[in-house]
């Protein structure tokens, strides 16, 4: 979503990987779901193998901090449908933990290329969307922290900056398009606040 005054915020992105060199004209290689805190951190999860497709489920352990609400523990389900046309799509993401369902959600919307005239028609469809989100999950947090559900504490980043962050991840090495781990080392994991 475009910026408004200088500011976007975006829960959720996804990021569909085709293949090019295939019959049908681009199966699916890889999604990455790209996940945003309220604290102006970002996390990426990459859902990728030979079981990726539209309609089957996918799963990634919970590992960035998103609700002060909900621990940082458990799974989410992902699942991802497409149209016959390919022009629409649907999301769910389910949260479990050990006990269950804590949290079930889903999101829809037509496919658009990225262009200028489609950037226009998203600013002024809805020129507000990123106060209206923060807004919406500010004003829940509040029903929630009413209700006396527990407060789970920010974890600390084990990183004091991006530069310790990319000397540890320099050892994980990107090969076709994918993360691989080297020496035990998950970059995955970490989740970082760009220095300011």
């Amino acid at each position: 979503y475009p910026r408004v005054f200088g500011y976007a915020f975006k829960p959720v992105s996804f990021w569909f990987c085709h293949r090019h060199d295939d019959d049908d004209g681009g199966s699916l290689r890889a999604i990455v779901v790209e996940g945003n805190n309220t604290f102006g951190e970002r996390h990426c999860y990459l859902l990728a193998g030979a079981d990726l497709a539209w309609g089957r489920e996918q799963r990634a352990r919970k590992v960035f901090h998103v609700s002060p609400f909900s621990a940082i523990e458990g799974h989410y389900r992902f699942r991802f449908l497409r149209s016959a046309d390919g022009s629409r799509i649907v999301v769910r993401i389910d949260h479990h933990d050990a006990s269950g369902v804590l949290l079930q959600t889903s999101l829809s919307g037509q496919l658009e290329p990225l262009t200028a005239a489609s950037v226009r028609r998203a600013f002024f469809g809805i020129p507000m969307m990123s106060f209206g989100v923060i807004g919406r999950i500010h004003w829940q947090a509040l029903r929630v922290w009413l209700k006396r559900v527990p407060f789970q504490s920010k974890p600390q980043c084990d990183f004091k900056s991006a530069a310790d962050f990319l000397d540890l991840a320099g050892r994980a090495r990107i090969q076709q398009g994918f993360i691989h781990r080297t020496e035990g080392v998950d970059p995955a994991v970490h989740t970082l606040k760009p220095d300011d």
